[in-house]
């Protein structure tokens, strides 16, 4: 469905087994529960709205998922959607449960996984934070990361290194200019635990900034060989407008 208005508490189907969602508007106060138990493919992308509510999808193989700018779950101020002004949209500009998990506990089940957000989309980290401290992704062999997951520590970015165990392809999009600071050191584990399936991470940015440096050092302290990092320039991340790649081995 390309431009729909999805103005319902809830859409389900029994047997659908792809489903398409670009562009679509959802309501910007509460969030629809979508039930798609025998769905395998799941593409949704660049809607309005507060982004939905997964139900569980066991099923699933492959999914993408992109919150942007038209996504109503956003906050300049707070990282998890909890940044105490009352009078923030973004955190506090709804009517639903903040403890629930939105959607990565029903993606566990995916081998092929996207996960896009722009640096001020807090649903992914919030996710992560509350509800999956005890999941994997056991089934995951290609994860894409978007620049959401860029923080000082890239305990985002750790938190996958640890819970993919057979992970094989790893791509992190780094955005031109976070708006955190490189004021924090990530500290150096015990003993590295990086998927030894994993064969090739890459690195998409428009420059390679601190960012990158910071990205690279934190992949080695958790035991990925640089000979398994490429990085490649283009001129925009998420697709649009990309010039011809330039990867460079490090």
């Amino acid at each position: 469905m390309f431009n729909c208005h999805i103005n319902a508490q809830k859409i389900s189907s029994p047997s659908v087994t792809k489903l398409v969602l670009v562009f679509c508007d959802f309501h910007p106060a509460t969030r629809t529960h979508m039930s798609f138990p025998s769905l395998a493919s799941l593409e949704l992308k660049s809607c309005h709205g507060r982004a939905p509510f997964l139900e569980s999808m066991p099923s699933l193989v492959e999914a993408i998922v992109r919150f942007d700018g038209y996504c109503a779950d956003r906050c300049e101020k707070s990282a998890f959607g909890d940044c105490g002004d009352d009078s923030c949209e973004g955190c506090y500009g709804s009517r639903f449960d903040h403890t629930s998990c939105v959607c990565l506990k029903s993606l566990l089940e995916a081998t092929h996984l996207e996960l896009s957000a722009e640096v001020a989309n807090y649903v992914f980290r919030r996710d992560l934070k509350l509800h999956l401290s005890y999941h994997t992704f056991a089934k995951l062999k290609t994860l894409l990361l978007g620049e959401w997951c860029v923080t000082p520590e890239f305990s985002e970015l750790i938190w996958f290194l640890q819970n993919t165990l057979i992970l094989e392809r790893l791509t992190i999009q780094i955005p031109e200019a976070p708006k955190y600071s490189l004021d924090v050191d990530v500290s150096t584990p015990e003993w590295p635990f990086a998927s030894r399936h994993l064969k090739v991470v890459e690195i998409e940015c428009k420059e390679v900034n601190l960012w990158v440096c910071k990205c690279l050092m934190t992949l080695g302290r958790y035991g990925i060989a640089i000979e398994r990092i490429n990085i490649k320039r283009t001129s925009e991340l998420y697709g649009y407008g990309c010039d011809t790649p330039v990867v460079f081995f490090i």
